[in-house]
């Protein structure tokens, strides 16, 4: 069975200082892919989250625009 966090904000300041061990946790309890939401924080987290996604095989990336900012 894989279990999945379908909506997940990793790229911000809150999880700078220790992402690599909430990714480990993540794993540990079971997630096998986490989706993480670009524009979060408007545009400019999309990129981030790219990375995010490129860095680390079990993390998928959405990005887009929030209609206030379009």
């Amino acid at each position: 069975m894989a279990f999945v966090d379908t909506h997940a904000h990793l790229d911000g300041p809150a999880f700078s200082e220790d992402l690599d061990e909430v990714l480990a946790r993540a794993q540990d309890v079971g997630l096998t892919h986490i989706i993480c939401i670009g524009a979060s924080d408007g545009y400019a987290s999309n990129p981030r989250t790219l990375d995010l996604a490129e860095k680390h095989d079990f993390l998928w990336a959405t990005v887009g625009i929030h209609p206030h900012e379009a």
